[in-house]
């Protein structure tokens, strides 16, 4: 509703008596164009005016200050009644025309005496106008109160985005030169142990590092259950070798051999290599992370130009899930990703998001000891995005922190359990923004997701 709605709909006897009593005279009619004044800031005033139509404003100019507009007089509606009825007189703003207006004025001097029956009648019907007139006043100062509130908070975020931001580049300045030592030497020790084993093992074992090496860790905790039940109904083995054979993801074929020329000593070797190739992919994939952590950091709060490139979203995830598989060794880790999920943007970043949403699922679990602890990733494509989902079976998330879980300062860890500057959250959305999608989370006791959008390249 407007606010020459309001007045029409609320006043309408009283608006009418005005304008045929007050606001007819042609004589007393006033022609305005674009930039007009009917009352000046400071200065007395003896009328009443009646926007016919057209369009009016208020503005005020503090001293030394700029002008500030503070209402608008729309037809129908009156200008004046403050410093018409004020004993001094003088009007608080000055009003001009926005646009050609026409305006009825009406003459403090041709006022009925105090008293008399004309007066009274004056009264009454000027009282609906003048609530109106106070009506609109308080509207606008909740108005302006609340602009004001919305842009001290918007201010307030911006310098706290700010502070954290020069935080953030020292930290990342102090970490960067150490993290690059650390990336460089795994880079130098992995080509170096790769030259020396593939001149010096069997390329039966050989083969078995550098599938560590190439691939880490590709069964889920529960796929590795499921093969190694699988080989103990197949072949008597007890359970420290099945599961090793079950790392491996070694053939039956070869597994049968090995255990009918009665060299278990192999599979403990194979084994073993596969693991140090397991190790050195581990690093070098930390090194490679926590290099992105550095910059993603440094740039929290700034603008990222980085040029992006196309990757498999489910790469990304097997990635996240092997640096934090030390959290996750004894939580059910279930994977459905339907495949192909090609997007354009930095892979680095989108491995930190899903870290940082496993990270908090897989902690929330231990320390609130939940039993059968369970993360669950699935993923669903749509036509024009991918959705991906990471769900756990925890306590859930309070409801008093819900509504600003994504901010920089906003933390769930508890604390001695693990280190936590509640910055996680808040750049996972950051990531996920940046690159045109969306995180949202719904939570209950037993069922907490954090799904993340993202559209196609």
């Amino acid at each position: 509703m407007t606010d020459a709605q309001h007045i029409k709909e609320h006043d309408g006897p009283s608006q009418s008596w005005l304008k045929e009593n007050l606001f007819s005279n042609p004589d007393q009619r006033m022609v305005l164009e674009k930039g007009d004044i009917i009352l000046t800031q400071g200065v007395q005033n003896q009328r009443l005016y009646y926007l016919e139509s057209g369009q009016l404003s208020g503005y005020y100019q503090p001293e030394n200050d700029e002008v500030m507009n503070l209402f608008t007089i729309k037809p129908h509606m009156l200008a004046g009644i403050y410093s018409f009825f004020y004993s001094k007189g003088s009007s608080y703003t000055t009003v001009k025309a926005d646009k050609p207006s026409i305006v009825y004025y009406f003459d403090k001097s041709d006022l009925s005496e105090e008293g008399s029956e004309q007066h009274n009648e004056f009264l009454k019907h000027i009282l609906p106008s003048i609530v109106n007139e106070i009506y609109f006043r308080q509207m606008r100062l909740v108005q302006s109160t609340t602009e004001k509130h919305i842009a001290l908070k918007q201010l307030y975020k911006a310098e706290k985005m700010a502070t954290l931001g020069q935080l953030a580049a020292g930290l990342a300045h102090e970490l960067n030169n150490a993290i690059g030592v650390l990336h460089n030497k795994t880079n130098w020790i992995t080509e170096k142990v790769k030259a020396y084993f593939s001149s010096q093992l069997d390329k039966n074992v050989y083969k078995y590092f550098e599938k560590g090496l190439q691939n880490g860790q590709e069964l889920s905790t529960s796929e590795l259950r499921s093969r190694k039940k699988a080989i103990q109904k197949k072949v008597k083995m007890d359970d420290i070798a099945a599961k090793k054979a079950a790392r491996l993801d070694i053939e039956d074929q070869e597994l049968n051999q090995i255990i009918h020329n009665g060299n278990i000593s192999d599979l403990e070797q194979m084994s073993n290599f596969w693991e140090v190739g397991l190790a050195l992919h581990d690093m070098s994939i930390a090194a490679d992370h926590t290099s992105h952590v550095v910059k993603s950091i440094k740039e929290l709060g700034a603008q990222d130009h980085k040029k992006a490139e196309e990757f498999d979203l489910n790469v990304s995830i097997s990635k996240a899930l092997a640096l934090v598989k030390s959290l996750t060794n004894n939580i059910e880790v279930k994977l459905d990703l339907e495949t192909n999920m090609l997007i354009t943007a930095n892979e680095g970043k989108f491995i930190q998001v899903w870290i940082n949403l496993i990270k908090n699922a897989a902690e929330v679990l231990i320390q609130n000891n939940t039993t059968d602890p369970e993360i669950t990733i699935t993923s669903l494509t749509r036509s024009n995005e991918y959705d991906i989902f990471v769900h756990d079976n925890g306590p859930g998330i309070p409801t008093d922190i819900m509504t600003n879980i994504f901010q920089p300062e906003m933390t769930t860890k508890v604390s001695g359990i693990s280190f936590g500057m509640g910055l996680g959250l808040s750049i996972v959305e950051r990531i996920v923004v940046a690159a045109g999608g969306s995180v949202t989370v719904s939570s209950e006791p037993g069922n907490t997701t954090f799904k993340v959008s993202i559209p196609k390249s």
